[in-house]
């Protein structure tokens, strides 16, 4: 059974022409805050679950593909890979299953939840300025060390430097999480950016507090799909942060522990 096939592909017919076409690069980051959030504690779909049951989960709060590749492991594995969300961005996952894209993965499991989805065209020539987090490489650099991070490193000039070599920021949102019957919004943000012409991209995590961004996961021959269009210049209802000083390091922790 296939996840994307069966509960996630919108019917109707094909769409001749897409801003999109032929997509593929690499992304990159929190201070964890309190927040509204449309869902409810007990909601969130978590861990890892057989390919229908995680289809009817899905299915059930209108989640559908956002993003779908092949993620790459550091030892050249391959895991279909998809990043959802419901029709308004106000909440999506990242998951990946234990098969490539091309195979039939008995399971998926989700990585991380997202809110506050927002597409961006792939026709803009220059980062669009509310994706900078600030800080300078210096703050970035000595954050990286001291917090012991691989892959980390000044987010704003990887951004510069994705769009000088062709790659785009495609989507942004803001990691959730649920704990002790609360859900948890962060302003650490999640972004999938891309080479359009060489059809590679990533996931990577920015954080505003230090600007240091970390690459998460590298997707090859991915597409976007429908459910991404259909939110390209979609108003976004706006989750509203509010700080949480105490456990904010701690729980930043186990965010980054569910990525992949």
């Amino acid at each position: 059974m296939n996840l994307i096939d069966k509960a996630n592909t919108p019917a109707g017919p094909k769409r001749k022409t897409s801003l999109y076409k032929n997509l593929g690069g690499a992304a990159l980051m929190a201070f964890l805050t309190v927040a509204p959030f449309a869902a409810q504690a007990g909601q969130l779909i978590d861990g890892c679950h057989p390919t229908a049951k995680m289809q009817e989960m899905l299915k059930a709060q209108e989640q559908k593909p956002v993003i779908i590749g092949n993620a790459i492991s550091d030892t050249g594995k391959k895991s279909a890979s998809m990043i959802t969300s419901n029709p308004d961005g106000s909440l999506g996952y990242y998951l990946e299953g234990d098969a490539p894209m091309d195979g039939k993965a008995s399971k998926f499991c989700v990585s991380s939840a997202f809110t506050n989805i927002k597409m961006y065209s792939p026709s803009l020539t220059e980062p669009p300025q509310e994706a900078f987090l600030g800080g300078t490489k210096e703050q970035a650099t000595k954050a990286c060390v001291d917090e012991k991070r691989s892959r980390c490193g000044w987010y704003d000039e990887g951004l510069i430097s994705a769009y000088k070599n062709g790659a785009r920021l495609l989507m942004r949102g803001n990691t959730i999480i649920e704990k002790d019957g609360q859900i948890l919004a962060s302003n650490r943000v999640a972004d999938f950016a891309a080479n359009i012409e060489k059809k590679y991209g990533g996931l990577s995590y920015g954080y505003p507090a230090t600007g240091i961004g970390i690459s998460v996961s590298v997707l090859m021959n991915f597409q976007v799909m429908p459910q991404g269009e259909a939110l390209l210049g979609k108003q976004i209802p706006s989750v509203q942060m509010a700080t949480i000083n105490d456990p904010a390091t701690n729980l930043s922790a186990q965010l980054e522990a569910r990525a992949p």
